[in-house]
């Protein structure tokens, strides 16, 4: 079973299908696309009736018009490069929501290995930037592990995505990010990207709708295991 539906990832399915994962003359299990799953689990905070600030702020907003930036769980950035986004996110004029981290220790590669305390957001991006732009710190491209191949992915195969162009130290100037996040959110040079990602919203909930692919995966999934018991 895998979390996903048959229009997002055609040729990985199809790969998988057709054995070309497994050595030659070893059967393929059958593949059952039964996603997307999502969980979804809310945190107390500090806005009214305990939604967080953050939350209340998006929902105020006009639709499609915040910029969400985030590296995942581990990764950090080293207070340079948080300044750089932080100048960059202001120059693009954009509404954004950013979750930010305190830059690694001077013997960590870049990967949070150990739970991260709060960060100083005073000491860490440049003066003003609070209150100055409205919204929570937060950005995201390839740092490590599986993340380079998965923006190969989103960016050429699924084209859901802009690449950021690090240069050749993995640093990322504020001029690129300001004319990354300008070209996402301008209507004409984003609209393809928004386009299919509004067409692949609808492919998802089709899927898990009632007759949707989705459904009739996981059904035939209940079957087979009512059938061996």
């Amino acid at each position: 079973m895998i979390n996903t539906y048959e229009s997002l990832e055609p040729r990985a399915i199809r790969a998988l299908s057709d054995g070309l994962c497994l050595p030659e003359n070893v059967p393929t299990p059958p593949i059952y696309c039964i996603g997307p799953l999502i969980i979804a689990h809310n945190k107390k905070g500090g806005g009214g009736d305990d939604v967080p600030e953050c939350l209340t702020w998006l929902d105020s907003q006009p639709c499609g018009s915040v910029v969400f930036l985030c590296f995942g769980s581990l990764g950090l950035f080293s207070k340079k490069q948080l300044q750089e986004i932080a100048i960059g996110l202001e120059r693009s004029g954009q509404r954004f929501l950013w979750v930010v981290r305190n830059p690694p220790a001077e013997n960590n590669t870049g990967v949070a290995i150990t739970e991260q305390p709060d960060p100083e957001l005073e000491s860490l991006l440049p003066d003003g930037f609070l209150g100055v732009c409205a919204g929570v710190p937060i950005v995201a491209w390839p740092l490590y592990a599986e993340q380079r191949f998965n923006r190969i992915v989103l960016v050429e195969e699924i084209k859901i995505a802009l690449p950021m162009d690090e240069s050749e130290d993995g640093f990322v100037s504020c001029d690129v990010v300001e004319k990354r996040v300008r070209e996402l959110m301008n209507p004409e040079e984003g609209d393809s990207v928004r386009k299919r990602t509004k067409a692949l919203q609808i492919e998802a909930h089709a899927a898990l709708s009632e007759g949707g692919s989705a459904r009739v995966a996981l059904t035939e999934v209940l079957e087979k295991w009512n059938q061996l018991g």
